[in-house]
């Protein structure tokens, strides 16, 4: 779940969280599993059971928050990419037309507290 709350999209990523000294102390983890034993854990968990016990965790945590007042503000900026890199696709690029690009879009919410978040996706707008 670390991995996933680290923004991480593949197993091999997991292996990064091993090599942590903060965050998983953070949390009382005293150890962190290997991707290989995350994949075993997650192949027998049933697709539907496991959307839906992720669904009411989520609710959990996000609802009390919907109640609150706070300001969601948005950006986004292109990269020009040169050479094959993953994920480029051929989209909006003001600066080179026609060239592939990535797409970083920013976020911050404010109030309650002070947050921020980024992601990047391919060139194309979404």
């Amino acid at each position: 779940m670390l991995s996933v709350l680290a923004g991480h999209r593949r197993y091999a990523y997991i292996t990064t969280l091993r090599c942590d000294a903060v965050n998983p102390p953070l949390l009382g983890m005293r150890k962190v599993l290997s991707e290989d034993a995350v994949r075993r854990g997650l192949a027998k968990i049933d697709k539907a059971k496991g959307l839906r016990w992720l669904q009411n965790h989520l609710d959990y945590c996000t609802m009390p928050l919907l109640g609150e007042r706070w300001i969601l503000d948005m950006d986004s900026t292109v990269k020009t990419l040169y050479g094959h890199q993953e994920g480029a696709k051929i989209g909006y690029n003001p600066h080179k037309p026609g060239r592939p690009s990535h797409a970083y879009h920013t976020r911050r919410a404010v109030q309650p507290g002070t947050g921020a978040a980024g992601r990047c996706i391919a060139g194309r707008p979404v």
